[in-house]
């Protein structure tokens, strides 16, 4: 069995990795703007899950 050579791992340095951090930092990601339509229907699909969820039969063994 050959053995691998040990690579070096590439990093981020200096202002690369500071625009990485910046870039992951989540008060930097934008806002995702949700119609009204969008907001109704998951307000609709929430309340039935919730309905559903108190419905749930266990089953006797």
């Amino acid at each position: 069995m050959a053995a691998t050579p040990i690579q070096k791992i590439p990093t981020l340095t200096g202002e690369k990795a500071k625009r990485f951090i910046e870039r992951a930092d989540s008060s930097e990601r934008p806002a995702l703007s949700i119609s009204e339509q969008q907001r109704k229907m998951y307000a609709a699909l929430s309340e039935k899950n919730q309905q559903n969820s108190l419905f749930i039969e266990v089953p006797s063994f």
